[in-house]
């Protein structure tokens, strides 16, 4: 399955080019054929190690899980429950929100861990956790290289997904009240809108990727540096575009699968704190007036990163496998009789394990 504004970039690396110059011919000899897959002791622990796998399942957990799934239809990128702000580095100044070039991974409670960014020096101050001899892609991109919409959404914007009931009570301040019919949906606000900016052409960017991918892959796996992290392969993303708002409220049903199928509703004033004001089986998040931070990525568009799986199995899968994360796919529509159908059933039946979820497969795509 794949969505519109993510690309699916495979790295064609040869055993030549992990690393750069000596560093990578040491890489090189230390990955000769007497480290192939084929002598690897536990050879069948490798199979089906590449990708992430398809989880499908019945019932929506909710939550993080159902907003960025739901929210992926409108077409505007990857939607973040947990919107970006400015960017932890530790005991160093923390990084001023997202930029174009960043790579990091999505994880489970729907934030953005990032990494590094292919723009800058492996020791630059934004770096976070970068490969020691990563060459940078030279040359920042330029004004004329980003096309940049300044009000994409306009004040007041409010995007809802199939089955989402809207009620705008007033307009000023804001007041809306949202139903959910489907067996999930999710809602943003944008109070004052929000600015796109997206990477004109992807081209240089794509054949660097190629050339890096498989060193990248291979540093976030080892445990070099400041600690090993599980990257499964596909799970990289590089940052090309995104939409930032200084403020926003966000909120998805049902909260738990237990509720899934009733009537959700939701309740948003702009001139109160908290704005959401009734959370019925709604799970909801928003900025505060109070935030230090004014600038928030709300949608990301980019790349996920993938390397082929003969270079995979050989320089990854034989010294460490990865964690194998599991995307969440919805095996029944949330409209419509079939779903009307699964709703009954799981009531009926106390929602029985079967019926929430099923046998995976392996996906190439990441949701």
């Amino acid at each position: 399955m794949s969505h519109q504004g993510d690309d699916l970039t495979q790295a064609e690396n040869g055993p030549e080019r992990v690393g750069s110059g000596e560093e990578g011919t040491e890489g090189t000899e230390r990955t000769g054929s007497s480290c192939s897959s084929i002598t690897h002791p536990y050879r069948t622990l490798l199979d089906d190690c590449s990708f992430a796998r398809c989880h499908v399942m019945q019932t929506p957990g909710g939550k993080c899980e159902t907003y960025t799934r739901s929210m992926y239809m409108l077409g505007h990128g990857t939607a973040l429950w947990e919107p970006i702000g400015d960017i932890f580095l530790g005991n160093r100044p923390s990084k001023p929100g997202l930029d174009i070039g960043d790579v990091g991974f999505l994880d489970e409670a729907g934030a953005f861990e990032y990494c590094f960014n292919i723009f800058h020096p492996s020791t630059g101050a934004i770096q976070k956790l970068c490969p020691p001899d990563m060459e940078p892609l030279l040359s920042l991109p330029q004004p004329a290289d980003i096309r940049t919409h300044a009000h994409h959404f306009t004040p007041g914007t409010i995007l809802t997904t199939t089955g989402v009931e809207v009620s705008q009570l007033t307009s000023s301040p804001l007041e809306v009240e949202f139903t959910v019919k489907a067996r999930e949906g999710s809602a943003l606000i944008l109070p004052n809108g929000a600015t796109r900016e997206d990477l004109v052409s992807t081209t240089r960017v794509g054949d660097y990727v190629r050339k890096h991918a498989l060193s990248w892959y291979t540093f976030l796996n080892s445990g070099s540096g400041s600690g090993r992290i599980s990257c499964a392969n596909g799970c990289l993303y590089l940052v090309t575009g995104f939409d930032k708002a200084d403020s926003w409220a966000l909120t998805c049903g049902p909260a738990g699968y237990d509720l899934t199928g009733t009537d959700l509703r939701e309740h948003y004033q702009a001139n109160k704190i908290p704005v959401w004001q009734i959370n019925e089986g709604m799970a909801s998040r928003s900025s505060k007036p109070n935030d230090a931070v004014n600038s928030w990525a709300v949608f990301l568009r980019g790349m996920k990163i993938a390397v082929n799986i003969r270079d995979w199995t050989k320089y990854i899968l034989h010294y460490q496998i990865p964690d194998i994360p599991f995307s969440n796919v919805l095996g029944i529509p949330v409209l419509g009789i079939r779903a009307r159908f699964q709703t009954f059933k799981e009531r009926s039946q106390s929602y029985p394990t079967r019926y929430t979820s099923e046998s995976t497969h392996v996906s190439v795509s990441l949701l």
